[in-house]
């Protein structure tokens, strides 16, 4: 079985040794450490459920053509719709329950890559792909996780990775056995629970024009994390402690939920060539890119809609709870809401059946709306969270922490003063209004907004993509017909006048 057992992937990921720096201090076991191990039984967690009746139901488990052997959806190669389609539907069931399925990217890449090999071999007759083969191959057999580590630090935004070659990972040497390189990768989400990293260049679209000054910064290749040279320093989502048996403050920050990101440091990493998919080609740099975000941007809206889901799930209980529930103005804010987690969701899968079949075998989301759809899930950033202060009230971030709670002295004032809805006890209220404060005024809050407004690529570079994609002659074409400017479009049609 290719599919593996949470128990046993948990173990073999212990095994692992990667140098890893949490507040300043160097772990040295980092899955023994309890500011690690919740993320990675976490994942464990995830893994566990995928494999369940409900989502096998949903299409998590698929059989893999090139092994032969079941395999967890999100390692898959799609050949089809369809299976992007089941990842939409599951991003959205187990994002509102655990905020992010964190194995969209390694899927992401894995498809997109498997068409930019395909066409990195077709252009400059290299052995890419089916290097890239293999490397699938054995990340199914294996049933191992991968992050992705994209994002260069860049520094300067406007100028190329040549004029400032320590803000981008780069190949510093190439020999026999492969090639070594250096720089650093920064927001790779949960780097402390896979067993790979995948190193590809950052998206350039708008950027600049690559030029053959930068052909060492043009590398893509897969390494395991605790390769010698590589130094991941994190920043973990706040751990609240539990104060009291109340357990009310903070529900997500008490829980350790979040994403823990790496700043990862590849200090003269050495890379096999088998494990090389990308070197020097720097003319391929923005089709790379491109393919990369069309698959990329389509997952936004399953996950924004799960994300959505649980904000409507939060905004209705407070204004039940308020007493407002049956105003006009909460269902027309609460319709808001589910107006935009359905856009995203139809988006992503009109992406996913409006794509095509590359020449390399692969399914891919058409690229113009997968970047509409993203740019529909970045656009009204902020706006969802202001909707759950506004249904919530002042109660939402002036409420009596747990401890007030806690004091006999105390809980007859706020019993009897902070009671809303005569159905629902004071404490009950408040309980929900500490969901809405974590979810919409604290340092969660703030994961929240970034996963509307950063998380899987920024909201110009969607624009530009679509402007770049979408067929704007096509459309002049038939509007000339009917301006009397041509006499048919590119399907035939013709205007009587």
């Amino acid at each position: 079985m290719a599919v593996k057992d949470s128990t046993e992937w948990l173990e073999e990921l212990k095994s692992q040794k990667p140098i890893m720096y949490v507040d300043g201090e160097k772990l040295e076991k980092p899955y023994e450490d309890p500011r690690i191990l919740p993320y990675a039984k976490g994942h464990a967690g995830i893994r566990t459920e995928l494999s369940s009746p409900l989502y096998r139901e949903m299409g998590s488990i698929v059989t893999s053509p090139l092994i032969n052997e079941e395999v967890n959806l999100f390692a898959n190669i799609h050949e089809g719709p369809e299976q992007w389609i089941n990842r939409t539907r599951i991003q959205r069931v187990i994002n509102r329950r655990r905020l992010c399925v964190f194995r969209c990217l390694q899927e992401d890449t894995s498809n997109a890559y498997w068409a930019f090999t395909y066409e990195l071999d077709q252009a400059h007759n290299t052995e890419y792909h089916k290097r890239f083969t293999e490397w699938v191959k054995h990340m199914q057999k294996t049933d191992n996780l991968c992050a992705g580590a994209i994002m260069d630090a860049r520094g300067d935004r406007t100028k190329p990775p040549h004029e400032q070659p320590d803000a981008f990972v780069r190949v510093v040497e190439r020999e026999k056995r492969g090639i070594v390189i250096r720089g650093s990768k920064t927001s790779v989400s949960m780097a402390c629970a896979v067993n790979e990293l995948f190193i590809t260049p950052s998206p350039i679209s708008g950027r600049y024009t690559p030029t053959a000054e930068d052909k060492d910064f043009a590398v893509a290749c897969a390494v395991p994390v605790d390769s010698e040279g590589i130094v991941m320093i994190g920043k973990l989502p706040t751990k609240r402690e539990r104060k009291t048996d109340l357990r009310m403050d903070y529900p997500f920050g008490r829980a350790g939920v979040g994403d823990p990101v790496f700043l990862t440091v590849f200090d003269n990493v050495f890379v096999p060539w088998e494990r090389v998919f990308l070197c020097g080609e720097w003319d391929m740099l923005e089709r790379g890119a491109s393919l990369g975000i069309g698959t990329h941007f389509s997952a936004k809206g399953g996950c924004k809609a799960g994300l959505l889901d649980l904000m409507i799930g939060a905004a209705a209980l407070a204004a039940e709870y308020n007493g407002l529930e049956n105003t006009p103005h909460a269902r027309q804010k609460l319709s808001i809401l589910m107006s935009w987690a359905e856009e995203a969701y139809a988006a992503a899968i009109g992406a996913e059946v409006e794509g095509g079949k590359h020449s390399s075998g692969v399914w891919l989301p058409d690229i113009v709306k997968s970047s509409a759809n993203k740019w529909l899930c970045s656009e009204h950033g902020g706006d969802d969270l202001d909707i759950l202060l506004d249904l919530g009230g002042g109660l939402v971030t002036n409420a009596p922490e747990e401890m007030q709670w806690n004091s006999s002295e105390v809980r007859a004032y706020l019993d009897k003063y902070l009671v809303g809805k005569k159905d629902y006890s004071a404490i009950d209220r408040v309980r929900v209004m500490k969901l809405v404060e974590d979810m919409a005024a604290s340092d969660m809050a703030g994961l929240f907004h970034q996963a509307s407004v950063n998380t899987g690529g920024d909201l110009m570079a969607a624009r530009s993509l679509v402007y770049s994609f979408f067929d704007l002659e096509d459309r002049k074409l038939t509007a000339k017909v009917v301006a009397g400017l041509a006499e048919k479009d590119n399907i035939g049609f013709t205007w009587h006048r």
